[in-house]
């Protein structure tokens, strides 16, 4: 069962986090000291270090839209029926080509 983290303890972890020691080499010593396990430890001075705004900026992916791409309108007749292939919205990726009807 989960045991909340006490004030006291959320303290030595946010001075830990502050020091700028690796986390991933204190956490063992001060999981010990606490009774817990390594990793709930490790994970709690990462969100820690996330909500003090220590941890390091992420990249974002992104995906290039091109607004109008060159596709020609074509027309195909069968049985009286006509078909106008013209997409309203168009999007190249590195390995796909999407188009939206």
């Amino acid at each position: 069962m989960r045991k909340p983290f006490s004030k006291q303890e959320k303290q030595i972890l946010i001075d830990v986090v502050n020091s700028g020691k690796s986390i991933r080499k204190t956490s063992p010593a001060i999981a010990k000291s606490m009774g817990r396990s390594t990793m709930s430890v490790a994970s709690k001075m990462y969100v820690i270090r996330k909500d003090l705004g220590l941890a390091p900026e992420r990249k974002k992916r992104v995906v290039k839209v091109r607004r109008e791409a060159e596709v020609s309108t074509q027309t195909a007749t069968a049985n009286d029926f006509s078909f106008n292939f013209k997409p309203s919205r168009t999007e190249i990726h590195r390995d796909h080509v999407r188009l939206y009807f």
